[in-house]
């Protein structure tokens, strides 16, 4: 978690067929977009059992959110969302995206408040 906010919704949305840059309908938010795209590179150049993508995604992702700190404000809520999911490729152990599947329309959203 990110220690300046608390999660307060979770919940699933469905995006478009070619992915999202846009807030989901609904969330009340008129703020910029960070785009940290670190997941994405990771799945396309990295094919590793699933537990060390994980833990190599975390990684990914805490030195991905210390440059974008510095530009948040602790005092506003925070908006988490993936702009598109991946499935697994065909041949069973890389992943891709860029189709209809459920798999990479369905995508996760977090929304956090401030305070510990």
């Amino acid at each position: 978690m990110i220690i300046w906010w608390r999660p307060s919704i979770r919940r699933f949305t469905t995006i478009p067929r070619h992915g999202n840059r846009d807030l989901p309908k609904g969330a009340g938010f008129n703020q910029p977009i960070e785009k940290i795209n670190c997941l994405d590179a990771l799945l396309h150049q990295r094919f590793v059992r699933f537990e060390d993508l994980c833990r190599l995604g975390a990684a990914e992702l805490g030195l991905a959110m210390k440059k974008v700190m510095p530009r948040l404000d602790p005092g506003r809520p925070l908006l988490l969302f993936a702009d598109h999911g991946f499935r697994i490729g065909p041949d069973g152990d890389s992943f891709q995206h860029g189709g209809p599947s459920a798999l990479e329309r369905i995508v996760p959203v977090l929304r956090l408040e401030p305070g510990r």
